[in-house]
C-alpha cells in the first residue's frame, strides 16, 4: 500500500470518527434538550394537578360543611320541639301534682 493511499484511508477513518463524534454530540444535546422540556412539562402537569385537586378539595369541603350544617340544624329543630312538648306537658300536670302534694300534706 502506497503512502498516499493510506493517508487517504487514514484521513477517512479521522473524519468518520470527527463525524461519529459530532452525531453523538449533537444526540447527547438533543437528548439533554428533550430532558429539559420534559421537566418543564412535568412541573407544569403537577401544578395543574394540584390546582385541580385544590379546587375539587375545596368545593366537596364547602359540600360536607353544607350538608353538616343543615344536619345539625334539623337536629337542633327535633330538640327544640321536644323541649317544648315536655315543658307543655310539664305545665299541664303541675296543678295536678301539685294538688297531690297538697293532699298529702293536709292528710
Amino acid at each position: 500500500m502506497s503512502g498516499g493511499r493510506y493517508m487517504e484511508k487514514l484521513e477517512a477513518v479521522l473524519q468518520a470518527e470527527r463525524s461519529a463524534r459530532q452525531t453523538v454530540a449533537r444526540a447527547h444535546e438533543s437528548a439533554q434538550e428533550t430532558l429539559v422540556a420534559a421537566r418543564v412539562r412535568s412541573a407544569e402537569i403537577s401544578a395543574v394537578a394540584r390546582e385541580t385537586a385544590d379546587r375539587e378539595l375545596t368545593q366537596q369541603r364547602s359540600v360536607v360543611l353544607g350538608s353538616a350544617d343543615a344536619q345539625v340544624a334539623a337536629m337542633t329543630d327535633e330538640a327544640h320541639t321536644a323541649l317544648d312538648r315536655t315543658l307543655a306537658d310539664a305545665r299541664e300536670r303541675m296543678p295536678a301534682a301539685v294538688a297531690a302534694v297538697s293532699k298529702t300534706l293536709e292528710g
